[in-house]
């Protein structure tokens, strides 16, 4: 995902491959195709996270698959949401991680996971993004899981809060 700073520096967030993690990258603002440093590593999979564990019942620690980061600022935190264990599990969910800058560090948000949902009609709620509406509320965009067709997708939408410390959560998921 692609985040554009007020000062309107473009940075990169990407996923790695499986247990990696997220990693950000500062982009040149006349050509955001070019890189302007190395990248950097965030952060990757954490097994004491027990949520990010492979599995329907998240029961296989060595493995997890982080990925779909997303950024937004609000307040001066940037909140970078991400998404584990991977799709084909009931168990798939979103997290935050918050920082005071786009390049981190980052730290485990307190709540985590802020969407999740292993049963009834909407599951596996992960991979998505978060946006603010015209009139200033914050919604959360994301994929749910259908158990039938297996494996079939569908767009979910609820909307984000924050408390009094700033820590980000969803009202939902809504069926």
């Amino acid at each position: 995902a692609m985040f554009v700073d007020d000062d309107n520096k473009p940075y990169l967030y990407y996923a790695g491959r499986s247990t990696d993690g997220i990693y950000v990258v500062p982009l040149d603002p006349d050509a955001p195709y070019k890189f302007t440093a190395e990248p950097t590593h965030l952060f990757g999979y954490n097994p004491d996270h027990v949520w990010e564990r492979y599995g329907d019942r998240n029961e296989y620690i060595a493995d997890s698959w982080i990925e779909g980061p997303w950024v937004i600022k609000r307040d001066g935190t940037y909140y970078l949401q991400y998404s584990a264990p991977g799709t084909q599990w009931l168990t798939y969910a979103t997290g935050v991680y918050t920082s005071r800058s786009p390049l981190g560090p980052f730290k485990y948000a307190p709540k985590n996971p802020i969407l999740r949902q292993t049963t009834g009609l909407v599951t596996g709620p992960g991979h998505g993004s978060v946006v603010q509406g015209p009139d200033g509320n914050w919604w959360q965009f994301y994929t749910i899981v259908l158990a039938n067709p297996p494996g079939g997708r569908r767009i979910g939408m609820d909307p984000v809060g924050f408390d009094e410390d700033g820590n980000m959560f969803v009202r939902g998921p809504s069926d």
